[in-house]
Parts: structure tokens; sequence; C-alpha cells
């Protein structure tokens, strides 16, 4: 089966490690590419020792998309998403959000809600923890 290659961009924040903690444990998926300011050129174990052995990734600088993705996650502050995406997009590489760059303008990410509409969209705008909370 072929894995899905996906790109953390914010990876060294903590919305970007806590979803590389998930994604290592999610068969079908490969992480292909991590992204940050800071830290560029370390191997993100090097940052991150817990990860030693199972995330060993070199960082990378977002200045352009990679070819070779399919999906990239955007763990950044508010404003960077709504600046890269586009980039991205035109690259085929579907989004998911974690800032309010998209929340009013794309699919919301509740699959319990929106579940036929995240498997078509191009951006998800992850719902906030405070939000999701109240809709759930």
């Amino acid at each position: 089966m072929k894995k899905i290659r996906v790109a953390i961009v914010g990876a060294t924040g903590y919305g970007g490690v806590g979803t590389i903690e998930i994604l290592l444990r999610h068969p079908e998926v490969e992480i292909a590419h991590l992204y940050a300011r800071e830290d560029v050129g370390r191997k993100f174990s090097d940052v991150y020792p817990h990860l030693s052995g199972f995330c060993d990734a070199v960082i990378e600088k977002p200045d352009a998309p990679p070819k070779n993705v399919d999906f990239a996650f955007f763990a950044t502050p508010d404003g960077v998403g709504k600046a890269l995406a586009p980039l991205w997009l035109a690259e085929g590489i579907q989004v998911v959000d974690f800032s309010l760059d998209f929340r009013a303008t794309e699919v919301y990410g509740v699959p319990e809600l929106f579940r036929s509409d995240i498997a078509k969209a191009k951006i998800v705008a992850n719902p906030g923890c405070f939000a999701i909370a109240c809709i759930l």
C-alpha cells in the first residue's frame, strides 16, 4: 500500500510536535518533510530527543513547497497559512491549517459533522479546542 506523504510546517512548535507524534503511529502515513524557521539543518530528534529513532529527519526552511507530498499540516501562527497555503495548493498539496486563518472560509475540520466535505476539501480549517468542545 502506498503511504500518504505529509509535510509539517511549524514542526518544532507545540502543535507540530503533537502532530508528528500522532502521525508516527499511523500505518498509512509517511512524514516526508519537516519545516520550521528555527533549528533549520538540525535533525528533529536532536531538538526533541524523545523521538530519536522515530523521527530523525532534518528540519528544512519553509521557502517553497515540496513536489512530493500529498498533505501539509500548518502548525503555525495566525497569518502564516494564509500567506503560504496558496503556494502549496498550486502544487496540488492539500492543507490542514491549525490557525484561525481559514476557519470562516473553508471546510471546518470536524469529521463527526463534515466527513464528506473534508474528504473533498483542498483546505481544512482545524477547529480550536474550545470550539470543538462546544460543538461536540
